[in-house]
């Protein structure tokens, strides 16, 4: 009887990746307004209620580059979607909250809860448009999407940190690991990172490494934060700063957040100074989050 097969260590090809849905019509794009268009020609803020004109660069994208999707701004416009207001979710943690839901120590799921960093910040939950765009960015390498999006993010940053010396705040990307960069081809949370940056002018320093581990994708609260403990390293230090902001794609549990911050803490924050540490991402999941959240940081 023969041997049953070795488990592939990992695949080649990578998955494709998993199906969106239809693409958009091109030729519909054209209807918009091409108001985003000469906004990014004068280095300004994406709008993305206004929608926009695909124009001569789009056009040549689509004849010649095969692109089959419309831009971030594009799509938001066509689905009438913008980001969440800053009172659609918990400012300690993230979390989507209704009215009366959240005060000064947070909501349900983090009140009473020492977390591990100061503020959170979101574009919004994880599904719909947004869980499309992080697909695409993850599993297909385009980059574009990924750096509108933090462009979004960076705007949403920028009216939260108005106090703060914009020379003295540092954005600090959660690290992929080289097996996963080489495999997707991309860097997810680099590339939004560089669109917060190209929107808020602040520092990008690239202070973490990361040691491969298994996916968190099936885990459990407390499984996703043992497999990611001890899996960040500090390659430096960082000085002369009041504010770091960790971003991240999505927040699930808040287990890589969590670790990730622990080692900002530990190995590359002045510890002399009292830094305030932020953290951003584009999407949070729904669903009974807080009960892992808390598993999670009473862990530390």
């Amino acid at each position: 009887m023969p041997a049953p097969p070795k488990p592939a260590r990992f695949q080649w090809p990578p998955k494709p990746a998993p199906d969106l849905g239809p693409p958009s019509d091109p030729a519909q794009w054209r209807h918009h307004q091409p108001a985003v268009e000469r906004a990014r020609a004068r280095g300004e803020s994406l709008d993305v209620a206004s929608g926009a004109d695909l124009g001569v660069v789009h056009a040549i994208e689509t004849a010649w580059l095969g692109l089959s999707r419309a831009p971030l701004d594009v799509r938001a416009a066509e689905r009438g979607w913008t980001p969440d207001a800053a009172s659609a979710y918990c400012s300690r943690c993230g979390s989507t909250v209704g009215a009366f839901e959240m005060d000064e120590r947070g909501c349900t799921a983090c009140r009473g809860v020492s977390l591990a960093w100061d503020r959170a910040i979101r574009l919004g939950a994880y599904e719909g448009l947004l869980r499309d765009l992080i697909h695409e960015l993850k599993f297909t390498a385009w980059r574009r999407v990924g750096r509108d999006m933090g462009r979004l993010l960076g705007e949403a940053l920028r009216e939260q940190a108005a106090g703060f010396e914009p020379s003295r705040v540092v954005l600090v990307p959660v690290p992929s690991t080289w097996f996963r960069r080489w495999i997707r081809g991309v860097d997810h949370s680099l590339e939004i990172c560089r669109g917060v940056q190209s929107v808020t002018g602040w520092r990008l320093e690239r202070l973490l490494r990361r040691a491969h581990r298994p996916s968190q994708v099936g885990l459990s609260g407390s499984g996703r934060l043992r497999n990611v403990r001890g899996a960040f390293k500090a390659k430096g230090r960082l000085d002369g700063a009041d504010l770091a902001v960790v971003i991240d794609d999505v927040r699930t549990t808040g287990a890589t957040l969590t670790e990730t911050c622990r080692e900002l803490r530990n190995g590359v924050l002045d510890a002399g100074a009292r830094v305030r540490l932020w953290v951003a991402t584009v999407a949070v999941t729904a669903g009974p989050g807080g009960v892992a959240l808390k598993l999670e940081v009473d862990g530390m």
